[in-house]
């Protein structure tokens, strides 16, 4: 290894810009092995020298250069009267043919003309001093958070924001990009609004971009829905108080949809009463009435199920109880002599009935079938997926625990048994120690091995048990998410290539709607089919 490192590549690289050999020569050479101007390689060729001997010669004397190219972006020298470098001028030629330009825009094409790609090199020259320091702040952020930047994308970027001669990048609307591009524009614009706003700026808006509060990225709080000005008002200062006490990753998710529950009852007020409900003091039991009688009415129609009826008041009782514990009906607060009556009762809230069904925990049966078809999960998707699945089926532990798990997660007791040690993220419990059976510690071994030889040189600290595919960092994150555990599943559309085999026949059955392993409504289970994947799968293995 050593001396293959020693030996570097078998052959140089050579890019860029090269300068005719005659000294004195400014005029760039017309092909980098001539080593020629085209001048001095047409005298050249009429002396008939061959090239170590002409620039020794008493004709081969410096020419005057055209000077820099005209293209506001580029900093090599003009080829030629135009007074273009030769690749713009080649390009403009092509341009001029095809009748995309005229002689009359050869200015307007100059100012706008897109860089030329040269080695690991972004041209940032031509852009506004605010896009070049706002792109660079962004790359900043982005390798922070593990990200990588694909070269070609980021030159596409800047090649836009330079045909668009945009004052900032948050002017540029990421759906008028190619995919592949969004991603990148998206966390550009994030990291410069979120280095512009504090976090009580943020909550005085009708729409909060979680990130400044702490909790995730390209997450959001909408409060526009809730039309009556002082409901609004008060539970955006419930939602303040209440999100730095939530965690995981669905916090916004789950005070997204409380804020929706409030959203129905400013709908009620603004229907059924004639000030539309912007006096809270005018308010008493009788629009709550009004209220659950509208719920009841709309699941009756089939807009809502019971559940959502149910859910709805049991969670509008707990914001309005809320609300009034800190003192917002308060004179000068958004609720300010409130009546005490506009409550939801115990007694308002519809119960739900009585669940016969069988607990969530799945059969004997059935996990006997999951565990047969971990062989058939290891071909379709990797080792890495079935190491996953067999520590979900062993420990019982959550999808976000397993997946975040540190590579030095296993540690061994005096008495020789092993234990894992994991974060209880619901119960905000770090360095909890699960007891494992020597199987399981097995697999966790095994997957260490695979991580420590992808990542040699990552800290055992800032290594992850499950990290990303190649290519994605230096192993110090986890792979996925916690609803994005890449187990590849027929007929999804990360698995497009699988198919189903049952028997015979290699099509799906005709019941897609019930998984492989799950209850059918008769309460039998299906059978596991086998798994089979023609190409290559989606998820990277190890």
């Amino acid at each position: 290894m050593e001396e293959f490192a020693a030996a570097g590549p078998v052959r140089a690289k050579r890019c860029g810009e090269a300068i005719c050999s005659v000294d004195g020569c400014p005029r760039p050479v017309r092909v980098r092995r001539l080593e020629l101007c085209y001048t001095h390689e047409h005298q050249r060729k009429r002396l008939g020298l061959r090239l170590p001997e002409f620039p020794g010669h008493p004709e081969a004397a410096p020419l005057p250069g055209f000077g820099r190219c005209r293209a506001g972006v580029c900093d090599r020298q003009a080829h030629g009267r135009r007074g273009l470098c030769r690749p713009r001028d080649v390009r403009w030629r092509e341009q001029r043919r095809a009748g995309q330009v005229s002689g009359a825009g050869f200015g307007d094409w100059c100012r706008t003309a897109a860089p030329v790609a040269s080695g690991h090199q972004v041209i940032f020259r031509g852009l506004a001093p605010r896009v070049q320091a706002e792109v660079l702040f962004g790359l900043r952020e982005r390798c922070r958070h593990g990200a990588l930047t694909s070269l070609c994308e980021l030159r596409i970027f800047c090649r836009r924001l330079l045909t668009g001669n945009v004052s900032t990048i948050m002017s540029v609307e990421a759906s008028q990009l190619a995919r592949q591009q969004r991603r990148l524009i998206r966390d550009l614009q994030d990291a410069v609004s979120l280095a512009g706003i504090s976090p009580g700026q943020e909550q005085r808006r009708d729409i909060w971009n979680t990130a400044v509060l702490g909790h995730g990225r390209r997450r959001v709080i909408d409060f526009t829905g809730i039309s009556r000005h002082w409901l609004r008002e008060a539970v955006r200062q419930w939602v303040a108080e209440e999100l730095p006490t939530r965690r995981g990753d669905h916090a916004t998710a789950i005070l997204q949809d409380h804020v929706r529950r409030a959203e129905e009852l400013s709908a009620s007020l603004r229907l059924h009463r004639d000030d539309h409900g912007d006096d809270p003091c005018a308010l008493g039991r009788a629009d709550i009435i009004a209220f659950l009688a509208r719920l009841k009415h709309r699941e009756a129609s089939g807009h809502i199920s019971s559940w959502r009826r149910s859910a709805t008041c049991r969670r509008l009782a707990m914001i309005l109880r809320e609300c009034r514990a800190p003192g917002l009906t308060r004179p000068g607060q958004p609720m300010a002599r409130l009546p005490g009556d506009f409550a939801i009762r115990r007694d308002d809230i519809p119960q739900q009935p009585a669940d016969d069904e069988p607990g969530r925990a799945l059969p004997a049966g059935v996990l006997g079938q999951l565990i047969e078809a971990l062989p058939a999960l290891e071909q379709v998707s990797g080792l890495n997926i079935r190491a996953a699945a067999g520590l979900l089926m062993d420990t019982g532990r959550r999808p976000t625990e397993i997946c975040k798990l540190g590579w030095d997660c296993l540690d061994q007791d005096s008495d020789g048994k092993h234990a894992l040690i994991c974060t209880d993220f619901k119960a905000n419990k770090a360095g909890r120690r699960l007891p494992v059976t020597d199987e399981t510690a097995k697999v966790v071994i095994g997957q260490q091995q695979r991580t420590r030889a992808r990542y040699p040189d990552t800290p055992a600290s800032e290594l992850a048990l499950f990290p990303g595919p190649p290519g994605t960092g230096r192993g110090s994150g986890p792979s996925w998410t916690a609803s994005q555990l890449p187990i590849t599943v027929p007929g999804s559309t990360r698995s497009r290539r699988c198919a189903w085999r049952t028997g015979a026949s290699s099509t799906r059955p005709p019941c897609s709607s019930t998984p492989a392993g799950t209850a059918s409504p008769s309460g039998t289970p299906t059978p596991a089919p086998q798994l089979t994947c023609s190409g290559t799968s989606w998820v990277t293995g190890p």
